[in-house]
């Protein structure tokens, strides 16, 4: 009998073993009463009855899946309403260079937000700066009025773009924090 349950639970085996029993109930259906067998193995189906069926089923799951998928609960995010709000915060002007940034907050190494990609953008076609010599940055749009190489006091250091914009951050962070 253990043999019977460890076959049973097999994919393959229990699918056999079904497949057993239903021959063996077609065969006892046969021999009780061969007129019965005879009228459900001649049994036809118009082709255009099995069209309407197919297609109702499949409207029917259609709809269905619609309106399943309409009750499922919106993911909630991992983020805090402070830190939604702060995540908004990603770009600053300064000077003639717009300044881009991803804002990561709450992570397991930094209880304080931290910026990472920035990146310079030109503020007349919102693309990204190319870096000239060590410190400038110019448009790589030709006729731009940024394309001559800009020099800023914010464009000496990209570094110290990154502390001031941290340290803006972090006065935000504690400003929403304490509303």
């Amino acid at each position: 009998m253990n043999w019977l349950k460890k076959v049973w639970n097999d994919p393959v085996g229990s699918k056999v073993i079904a497949g057993i029993i239903f021959a063996g109930f077609a065969q006892i259906v046969q021999k009780i009463s061969p007129e019965m067998w005879n009228k459900f193995y001649n049994f036809k189906i118009p082709v255009i009855w099995v069209i309407v069926v197919l297609f109702a089923l499949w409207l029917i799951f259609g709809v269905y899946k619609r309106i399943i998928r309409k009750k499922k609960k919106p993911v909630q995010s991992i983020y805090t309403k402070e830190q939604l709000e702060l995540k908004k915060y990603s770009q600053k002007q300064m000077g003639s260079i717009l300044w881009k940034w991803e804002v990561l907050v709450g992570g397991f190494h930094f209880e304080q937000p931290k910026t990472s990609n920035l990146q310079p953008y030109c503020t007349l076609h919102d693309t990204p700066l190319k870096m000239r010599a060590v410190s400038n940055y110019e448009c790589p749009f030709p006729n731009c009025l940024n394309h001559f190489p800009i020099s800023e006091m914010y464009t000496e250091n990209p570094m110290q773009v990154k502390y001031i914009i941290e340290s803006e951050l972090e006065t935000k962070y504690e400003q929403l924090l304490s509303k």
